[in-house]
């Protein structure tokens, strides 16, 4: 449970809002701040928002970077001697 102060102001708009949308002052409040996250979330950097992906390749056993060059000529010659 928390318990949070308002201005009368922000208290009295919240309550008119409230009443208008015929629900609860809390759920009000519990909508703004998942809203607030969600923008939150929608702000991370490039990296962070990639950051478990980084490294990850389907087709790989996982030596990609350690066996690329003899992956690479592999690709060559066989183009070549098709």
């Amino acid at each position: 449970m928390l318990t949070v102060r308002l201005s009368r102001d922000l208290e009295s708009a919240l309550a008119t809002r409230a009443r208008a949308l015929g629900c609860s002052r809390s759920d009000i409040v519990k909508d703004a701040l998942r809203h607030y996250f969600d923008l939150e979330k929608s702000n991370l950097s490039s990296f962070e928002l990639g950051k478990d992906l980084f490294g990850v390749e389907s087709n790989s056993d996982g030596t990609l970077s350690q066996t690329y060059k003899k992956k690479l000529k592999a690709v060559f010659n066989e183009k070549r001697s098709r």
